[in-house]
């Protein structure tokens, strides 16, 4: 007796919902890839022609010319339009970069060169009326010192020079990469600057606005000079300051000079300003410094008296041979030529 064969197995069809199902994920692979191909294509068009973010490094800040004795240790006379000292980032006070990135950048640690939260948020604020920045510190170096000037200046390019300011954001990062490439990024943005007065990077302004090497600055300082960049000019400490005579002095007299103090007022905005960030950096966000301040103490900074140094024009020492230097300088940067273009300025 032959054994049964067995039933053929039916090889069951897709059904129409089935169908349907394949359909639909081909064609969103093929629109997901479609769109991959056109936002590559769209990144590449924008980066071209960009600058090398490495040239971040080959930058030449102005800086002034100071003018020493035979000995190197005697200030003789600065030249120069910039009030600048270039300053490496291992010498920034941590609790300065704290306050910087406090009100500038909270993520700065972290992010890609840009803050797709932040710049989410805005745009919702923008929405509502609230308009408001939401470029990292990243963004900010880029827009001063890794965009073409023409980019930069012209108001009906906007969104072009915002797309590729992010797209230079996240090359500069990538070619900077890790902890010691963020601490490249922020030497470069301290440095870079403007705090109103005429000084630029934090070392000069520091020295200028308090009258203090860079490393004594207190909690206090170090949030209203991180506060001054976003409006210089409004912000700046010597115009917000009123005069006042440590020594009472009867009416109508002069106050004497050594006794005379500029003062910021602590209801002016920049003073406002530093408290808000002040106010920030209790809210943990003092990566650096961590614990160096309680939030006790830099609450309590904010009833520190606004002093500002006096503001004097440095007189030259030896003035004649210090014009015989600058005359000499001069020539050489001519390259012996009577005359090599505009003024020179040192």
């Amino acid at each position: 007796m032959s054994a049964a064969r067995p039933a053929p197995v039916r090889r069951s069809q897709p059904t129409t919902g089935g169908w349907i199902a394949l359909i639909v994920f081909f064609f969103l692979a093929g629109l997901g890839a479609i769109t991959a191909l056109a936002t590559v294509g769209v990144y590449n068009a924008l980066a071209s022609g960009l600058p090398d973010p490495k040239t971040l490094e080959t930058y030449a800040l102005p800086e002034e010319t100071v003018v020493y004795d035979r000995t190197g240790k005697i200030e003789l006379a600065r030249f120069g339009d910039f009030k600048r000292e270039i300053v490496q980032f291992q010498d920034i006070p941590k609790v300065l970069v704290d306050a910087t990135t406090a009100v500038e950048d909270k993520t700065f640690w972290q992010n890609a060169g840009f803050d797709p939260v932040a710049i989410l948020s805005a745009g919702i604020s923008s929405l509502r009326g609230d308009s408001r920045g939401a470029s990292t510190i990243t963004q900010q170096l880029v827009r001063a010192r890794l965009l073409p000037d023409d980019l930069v200046a012209d108001p009906h390019r906007t969104a072009e020079r915002k797309l590729k300011e992010i797209i230079q954001s996240i090359r500069l990062t990538e070619a900077y990469e890790g902890e010691s490439g963020k601490q490249k990024i922020m030497e470069a943005y301290l440095n870079q600057n403007y705090y109103g007065n005429q000084t630029y990077g934090v070392k000069a302004a520091v020295e200028t606005y308090f009258g203090i090497p860079l490393d004594k600055i207190d909690p206090a300082q170090a949030a209203i000079i991180a506060g001054l960049p976003k409006s210089p000019s409004n912000y700046d400490l010597v115009r917000n300051a009123s005069e006042d005579c440590k020594t009472p002095v009867a009416e109508g007299e002069d106050c004497p000079a050594k006794d005379k103090t500029l003062v910021v007022r602590q209801d002016t905005t920049v003073v406002q300003r530093r408290n808000a960030i002040l106010d920030l950096m209790s809210q943990d966000r003092t990566p650096l410094s961590g614990d160096q301040y309680t939030p006790a103490e830099l609450e309590a900074a904010k009833d520190e008296p606004v002093t500002l140094a006096a503001q004097v024009t440095p007189n030259w020492i030896a003035p004649h041979f210090v014009w015989a230097v600058r005359d000499e300088l001069a020539a050489q940067i001519c390259d012996g030529e009577q005359t090599c273009g505009p003024p020179v300025t040192f």
